[in-house]
């Protein structure tokens, strides 16, 4: 008998953004189809207070999507940077202005729905990594603190 079935992964960060890659994994079992691939859930709030615009960048997210076959070579099949939407203010009434840095962003800016259609009903186990972190050109300094949780999902037919 034939069916549809969803597997979940997630993650949630609490504290200090992560600088380097998020790697999360779902195994799909042998004989199965992968139909659709979700990024769900997703949500980033970071802040950071400063004495200067040195910390001012645009912040991104890396997305990338690989399947990975048994005895096989990975295949990436779904890659993207997103734009995390940001503001900044400066507080000029000390001797010293504070600038205040924020970033927030939801399912709406960091979701993925795709579809796709992997694997076949004979075929081996598989595996399906997501690879994700935030970054800002030239770099994403190590003082924001905040929350990021997303959830990592997949349909598969057996």
């Amino acid at each position: 008998m034939s069916r549809y079935a969803w597997l979940t992964n997630s993650q949630d960060h609490s504290g200090a953004i992560p600088t380097t890659p998020d790697v999360v994994y779902l195994d799909i079992p042998a004989g199965t189809t992968l139909k659709r691939f979700q990024l769900r859930n997703c949500y980033i709030s970071m802040q950071s207070q400063n004495p200067d615009f040195s910390h001012v960048l645009s912040p991104m997210q890396s997305i990338t999507i690989d399947y990975i076959p048994e005895f096989a070579v990975p295949r990436t099949i779904y890659s993207s940077i997103r734009r995390i939407p940001f503001e900044s203010n400066v507080f000029v009434e000390t001797a010293i202005p504070i600038v205040n840095y924020q970033a927030s962003a939801g399912d709406l800016e960091l979701g993925v729905d795709q579809q796709c259609s992997y694997g076949l009903l004979s075929g081996p186990i598989a595996t399906l990594r997501l690879t994700t972190y935030i970054y800002a050109y030239p770099f994403l300094p190590n003082d924001f603190l905040g929350d990021w949780q997303y959830e990592f999902a997949a349909l598969t037919f057996h």
